[in-house]
């Protein structure tokens, strides 16, 4: 095998790894917010928080949001935000029948406006 054919699969091989890499902390990350999920979901609040529209980028100190908390923070109708959620203009996870936001793409969400 010539020198330069060598080199060649040898950059495709980093790229693959490379690849693998960012696919693994992705799948480390996913995994992390669904066990941060399981847990908010066990401390669960009585309700959704009361935020004003000034106070948008002070969220509540949680992990995830419902789908209602995210419609008041945002001033959208229940029915608007699960619209955006399907659209993907909010992410979201769902854990059984419960749709929820996590806080770091809230905010994405929240900056981008």
């Amino acid at each position: 095998m010539d020198r330069d054919r060598a080199q060649t699969l040898l950059h495709h091989m980093e790229a693959v790894i490379e690849q693998t890499h960012k696919l693994q902390m992705e799948l480390l990350a996913t995994w992390r917010m669904a066990l941060d999920v399981q847990e908010s979901m066990s401390h669960r609040d009585a309700g959704p928080p009361q935020v004003t529209l000034p106070e948008l980028h002070n969220l509540p100190d949680k992990t995830v949001f419902s789908v209602a908390e995210v419609a008041e923070i945002l001033g959208l109708s229940r029915n608007s935000t699960y619209e955006a959620i399907r659209r993907a203009e909010i992410p979201s996870v769902k854990m059984g029948r419960r749709v929820l936001i996590p806080r770091e793409a809230l905010q994405r969400v929240l900056s981008a406006t």
